[in-house]
């Protein structure tokens, strides 16, 4: 009974890592606090921002992230 725990932990173990890519996007807001209104006078501005990740996984410790904020 163990010896066959076991074993079935070790198949589990051994899953082949493929490469892949994954791509996410955001809608976020962002704060400018250094804006100005009408008449010239410092007023903090939250404006909408969108993002995209992209992610390339090259190994099961890590991957190669690309963040674009526009």
């Amino acid at each position: 009974m163990f010896s066959a725990s076991l074993l079935a932990q070790e198949s589990q173990d051994k899953e082949v890592f493929k490469p892949h890519h994954q791509i996410g996007i955001s809608i976020n807001h962002v704060h400018v606090f250094e804006g100005r209104d009408d008449e010239g006078n410092r007023e903090v501005l939250t404006l909408p921002a969108w993002g995209l990740d992209y992610t390339y996984h090259i190994s099961k410790n890590g991957p190669l992230d690309c963040i674009l904020i526009l």
